[in-house]
C-alpha cells in the first residue's frame, strides 16, 4: 500500500510517497538503525545538551522510518528571485540526514504521520499500546 503526501509553506514545498513496509523494507529501516548506533556509541553524552540528544533520537528513530518507509521525496525549496524573472525559482533539496533535522519541522511532521499511519509497528510506544490493550481485553 502507498499513500502520498504533500506540503507547501512557500519556503518549502514537498511531496512524498510513503510505502506499507515489507520484509525487506523493514530490515532496511533496522539497518540504518544499526549504522546510527554504531555511528553515536562512542560519543560522549551531555545530559544537558538536548541539541545532542535530539540528533541522536532522529539519527535513530525518525531518519531510518523516513528513509527506509518512503518510495519516493521530493523537496524543494524557494530560492531568491532572478531579476530577470518575476517568477520564484524552486530548487531541489539533496536530502541527507544533516539536511533532513533542518527542514521545517511541520514538513517532516507530515512525513513521518504517513509512515507511521501505514507502519503503526514502527511508531514509538506501539508495543507498550498492544500489550496494554491485551491486557484489557483479559480483563
Amino acid at each position: 500500500m502507498e499513500e502520498t503526501f504533500i506540503y507547501n509553506d512557500g519556503t518549502y514545498k514537498a511531496k512524498g510517497v510513503c510505502v506499507t513496509a515489507t520484509v525487506l523494507t523493514g530490515l532496511k529501516r533496522e539497518l540504518l538503525i544499526a549504522e546510527a548506533y554504531n555511528e553515536i556509541k562512542g560519543e560522549k553524552v551531555d545530559p544537558d545538551d538536548s541539541e545532542q540528544s535530539a540528533i541522536r533520537i532522529a539519527k535513530l528513530s525518525l531518519w531510518p522510518a523516513c528513509k527506509a518507509g518512503t518510495k519516493s521525496i521530493d523537496i524543494k525549496v524557494k530560492a531568491k528571485r532572478s531579476p530577470d524573472s518575476d517568477k520564484p525559482e524552486w530548487k531541489t533539496v539533496v536530502l541527507d540526514f544533516n539536511k533532513y533535522i533542518t527542514l521545517p519541522e511541520a514538513l517532516t511532521t507530515k512525513w513521518i504521520n504517513c509512515i507511521f499511519k501505514l507502519n503503526p509497528h514502527w511508531s514509538p510506544g506501539y508495543e507498550e499500546e498492544v500489550i496494554e490493550e491485551e491486557e484489557e481485553k483479559k480483563v
